[in-house]
């Protein structure tokens, strides 16, 4: 899995998180650097926050679907309001500020939509 966050705190925070749930997690604070990991490494899971400097989160699922429409996709964030945009990317969209809970829950729901 590939964890794309910009915020140091957040990023180990949630890297601490999908630790726990038994995933193995690759970092990124860009998505250049996220793109650079996807041509490099087997990755099944995308989580992204939308928020990202530069190229958006969401241009970056946008990229990433349109090259790897297989990948799980799962966005972050704190505007609900891009359920509709996460739904027409087959993505998940994880309400920040999220829990473990909530945090499994869309990681499930991702892998259950993709297979």
């Amino acid at each position: 899995m590939l964890l794309v966050e910009d915020d140091d705190l957040i990023r180990l925070t949630t890297t601490e998180m999908l630790n726990d749930l038994g995933c193995n997690v690759k970092e990124a604070s860009t998505a250049q650097e996220a793109l650079k990991i996807l041509d490099e490494h087997p990755v099944d899971i995308l989580l992204t926050d939308v928020g990202l400097p530069g190229v958006s989160g969401l241009e970056l699922a946008r990229n990433v679907y349109a090259r790897r429409p297989d990948l799980c996709l799962v966005l972050a964030t704190g505007d609900s309001g891009l359920k509709s945009e996460a739904a027409r990317l087959g993505a998940i969209l994880v309400v920040k500020p999220y829990t473990p809970k909530s945090l499994r829950q869309g990681l499930e729901q991702a892998m259950n939509k993709r297979r």
